[in-house]
């Protein structure tokens, strides 16, 4: 497989990635405008200020990684160098997941790195940070309260493989169909452009995102460290 990304592909992308910001973070924005006014008019008591802030929340979590990944998109394709370097698996899986491990505690989830500790990897550290992060958050946004979300690493004959395992995830295959395909960009909101990024970025290097079910509620998601590295 040719391992170009088409420029077109990925200026389409770049512009939704614009459009969110204009609409997602700037309504986030507004609703923390208006957050504060009540709060100041109204002095509302501790207990209300929290269940008001939960509620804002998932906005400027959305909102915060939009801006993360336009950054970070336009940072991978800009044609600078790569920053490959040695890097402990378990180490740098666990960093890029503790900015949203608060949001999987506030949501009950139990989100677990079950990748062996000794795994060292010579790649591109933005990417697989990039991967893990945006999949992550995509697993946590459909997850049910008092759910699991798992890190595992396996080895094949001719490869490391990287799998996020997620329980009572609601996301039908038709959903996750759509979020995929770079021609329904502009039909995918904030919370799943991260899977679409993944997948094309995947699909740069030779590789794809696979998707498993497992049961009715249960997918997995995996990668190849080889990715990290080319």
């Amino acid at each position: 497989m040719e391992q170009v990304l088409k420029s077109e592909y990925k200026d389409r992308i770049n512009n939704h990635l614009l459009e969110l910001v204009d609409h997602e973070v700037r309504a986030s924005m507004a609703n923390f405008s208006y957050f504060l006014t009540i709060s100041e008019i109204k002095a509302l008591i501790a207990e209300e200020n929290f269940n008001l802030a939960t509620l804002l929340q998932p906005f400027f979590s959305s909102a915060g990684l939009i801006l993360e990944n336009l950054i970070n998109w336009n940072r991978i394709f800009s044609g600078s160098e790569t920053r490959e370097s040695v890097f402990k698996v378990h180490d740098l899986a666990n960093e890029t997941i503790e900015s949203i491990r608060h949001l999987c505690d506030e949501r009950g989830i139990k989100l677990e790195n079950k990748i062996n500790k000794n795994i060292t990897y010579l790649g591109d550290q933005r990417i697989f940070s990039f991967l893990i992060k945006n999949i992550v958050f995509t697993c946590m946004m459909h997850t049910t309260y008092n759910s699991s979300i798992k890190l595992e690493l396996f080895k094949t004959l001719v490869d490391t493989e990287i799998s996020i395992v997620t329980d009572n995830v609601f996301i039908d295959r038709a959903t996750l169909k759509t979020i995929l395909d770079i021609d329904q960009h502009k039909r995918i909101s904030g919370k799943n452009i991260g899977l679409l990024l993944c997948n094309q970025l995947l699909q740069y290097y030779g590789e794809e995102l696979k998707i498993s079910y497992e049961g009715t509620c249960r997918i997995k998601f995996t990668f190849s460290l080889s990715t990290m590295y080319k």
